[in-house]
C-alpha cells in the first residue's frame, strides 16, 4: 500500500492530505501509459483511484486541466461528490485551509491553478458540447457506458501546448484513464481497444500518423482481491456480488471476465461452440437471400447472407459485409460481389461460384426520405444497381417481435440432431467467418428501459440486419401473432 502526502508550491508541507493507492492503483499510477483502461471486477477500487491520481497530479503539476466524465450528471455526483470517500471528504483538509475550493461541477487548487472539471455526456449528441475545449488529463469512469462515438470525440480534446510539466512527468501527459466493467453498450469497443490486442500491463505505442490518437495504451487489471482496503471495511461484499443471481452477471462482477458479458441480452442462450460452425459449401438446392441495415457514416452498412437447410429448418448465417462510408455504387458493388463468391454444392459434387440472383430485406429506412437533396433514395439506388432490396416491415411492438424471434432462432432445433453428441443444434447458426456477427450480436446488452428488447445505444447494426432476414422466411404468420391485441 503507498501513499502520496501532498505538498504545498512553496515545498513545504501542506495539511496532512494522504492519498491511499493498493498495489495495483499504484502500478497505474506510476504507469508511463498516456492511453489506461483500469478496471474488470466490480470492487476493485476503479473510481478511488481515479479521484486519487486526479488529486495527486492537480497538486503536482501547476495549471492542469483534467476532465471527470460520468455518462450521468446523477452518476456523477453520487460516485464523486458523495459519501465517505468522495472528493470532498478526500479534499477536507485543503478545503479547510482554503487551498481547494470546489463549486458544482469544478474543483479548484489555489495554490497550483489546476482545476478538475466534473462533467457529464448523456446522449451522443452532448459531446458537441465540448467542441474546441482541451484537457490535459480526461477521465471517463464507467468507459462501458459510453458509445466509441463519444469516447473519439473526448479523446480528440486531450492535448497539452504551453503547459510546464516537470522534467520526470513531462512523458505521462497528455493522459487518458478510464475505468469500466465488462458489460453495457461500450463493452465491445473497450475489449476490441483495451483488452483483445494487448496483454495486461503490457503498453503499446499507437502510430501517431494512424487514427488511434497515438497514445501508449495499457490495460491495467482491477480484481476485488486486490482492494484489501475494501475487503476488510467491508467482508461481505463478495457474498453480495454471488447474491446477483445471473450467473454470467456473477462471472463478469467477480472475476473482471471480458469473454462474457454482464447483462446482455442472448447471454443466457449463446454458446459458441453450438451457435458456430465452420463454413461449407451451400447445396444448390437451399434458398439464400439477405438481410439488411443501411448506414453510411458513423454508422455501418451491415449485410448478412442466409441460407436454409430444407430438410432440418436450420438456418446459417453464411457470410457478412460490416463497414462504414460506402456510397451506393460502393455498397451495391460489395453485395453483389459476395452474393456470387458464395460457393454452392450441385448433386455430382462439383462445386462453383453463385450464379442465382440473390434478393434481402433490409432497413425501411433505406428507402425513406432523408431530407437530402437527392431525387432517389439509397434503397432505390441499391435497387437500380441490381441488389433487389425489399423494405422491412415495421409496427407498433415489431423490435420486441423480432427479438424474441431471434431467441427462438437461438433455441434447439428437435429436427437437427448432432450425431456425436445426440442433443439438436440450434435453429439459427453462423459460420465462422462472420467475425463481426459472432462479436457483437452475443454482446448487445438489454434496454435499460426495456429488458424485452436490444440497447439500441449499443452495436446493433448486424442484429439488425439479423432481424431483417429472419423475417425474409418466418414473419408471415408471426407478425399477426404478436400484433393482436396491440
Amino acid at each position: 500500500m503507498s501513499r502520496y502526502r501532498s505538498r504545498s508550491e512553496t515545498g513545504k508541507e501542506a495539511k496532512p492530505l494522504r492519498l491511499t493507492f493498493q498495489p495495483a492503483q499504484q502500478r497505474a499510477f506510476f504507469s508511463r501509459a498516456t492511453e489506461q483502461l483500469y478496471g474488470g471486477a466490480a470492487g476493485g477500487g476503479k473510481s478511488h483511484f481515479m479521484r486519487a491520481s486526479f488529486i495527486a497530479w492537480a497538486d503536482m503539476i501547476p495549471g492542469l486541466q483534467l476532465a471527470l466524465f460520468r455518462r450521468t450528471y446523477g452518476d456523477l455526483m453520487a460516485n464523486h461528490m458523495d459519501g465517505p470517500n468522495s472528493f470532498p471528504e478526500m479534499l477536507a483538509p485543503k478545503i479547510a485551509t482554503g487551498e481547494v475550493k470546489i463549486t458544482k461541477n469544478e474543483i479548484l487548487f489555489v495554490p497550483t491553478g489546476s482545476v478538475i472539471k466534473l462533467l457529464h455526456c448523456h446522449l451522443e449528441r452532448h459531446r458537441l458540447n465540448y467542441q474546441g475545449q482541451e484537457f490535459h488529463v480526461l477521465g471517463i469512469d464507467e468507459a462501458t457506458h459510453f458509445t466509441e462515438t463519444i469516447y473519439r470525440f473526448l479523446r480528440g480534446r486531450v492535448r497539452m501546448t504551453g503547459l510546464n510539466v516537470p522534467d520526470h512527468l513531462k512523458e505521462m501527459f497528455p493522459r487518458i484513464v478510464l475505468s469500466a466493467n465488462p458489460g453495457g453498450v461500450g463493452h465491445l469497443w473497450v475489449k476490441r481497444t483495451f483488452i483483445t490486442p494487448q496483454k495486461p500491463y503490457e503498453i503499446v505505442q499507437q502510430d501517431p500518423e494512424g487514427d488511434e490518437g497515438g497514445f501508449k495504451r495499457q490495460f491495467v487489471p482491477a480484481l476485488l482481491k486486490d482492494n484489501k482496503a475494501l475487503m476488510k471495511s467491508d467482508p461481505k461484499y463478495r457474498a453480495r456480488l454471488l447474491g446477483l443471481g445471473d450467473p454470467i452477471l456473477v462471472r463478469a462482477m467477480l472475476e473482471g471476465d471480458w469473454n462474457i458479458v454482464a447483462g446482455s441480452m442472448f447471454g443466457d442462450v449463446w454458446r459458441h461452440e453450438e451457435h458456430t460452425c465452420d463454413p461449407f459449401e451451400i447445396p444448390v438446392e437451399w434458398k439464400m437471400w439477405r438481410g439488411g441495415d443501411d448506414g453510411f457514416s458513423p454508422a455501418h452498412a451491415a449485410v448478412l447472407w442466409f441460407a436454409e437447410d430444407p430438410h432440418t429448418g436450420t438456418i446459417y448465417v453464411v457470410d457478412e459485409l460490416y463497414k462504414t462510408g460506402m456510397r451506393p455504387e460502393v455498397f451495391a458493388e460489395r453485395t453483389l460481389a459476395r452474393d456470387r463468391r458464395i460457393k454452392r454444392m450441385f448433386p455430382d459434387g462439383t462445386v462453383e461460384d453463385n450464379k442465382d440472383k440473390l434478393a434481402g430485406i433490409i432497413d425501411p429506412s433505406a428507402f425513406g426520405d432523408t431530407g437530402q437533396q437527392s431525387d432517389i433514395t439509397r434503397g432505390s439506388a441499391l435497387n437500380k444497381l441490381g441488389c433487389a432490396w425489399k423494405p422491412a416491415e415495421k409496427w407498433p411492438g415489431s423490435r420486441v417481435a423480432g427479438c424474441l424471434h431471434v431467441q427462438r432462432m437461438l433455441g434447439p432445433n428437435e429436427k437437427d440432431i448432432n450425431p456425436r453428441t445426440g442433443k439438436p443444434r440450434p435453429r439459427l447458426r453462423f459460420f465462422r467467418n462472420c467475425l463481426n456477427a459472432i462479436e457483437t450480436i452475443p454482446a448487445l446488452p438489454r434496454d435499460p428501459n426495456n429488458p424485452e428488447d436490444v440497447d439500441t445505444d449499443a452495436e446493433d447494426h448486424l442484429y439488425d440486419a439479423l432481424r431483417y432476414g429472419l423475417q425474409w422466411k418466418t414473419y408471415g404468420g408471426f407478425r399477426k401473432a404478436k400484433v393482436k391485441g396491440l
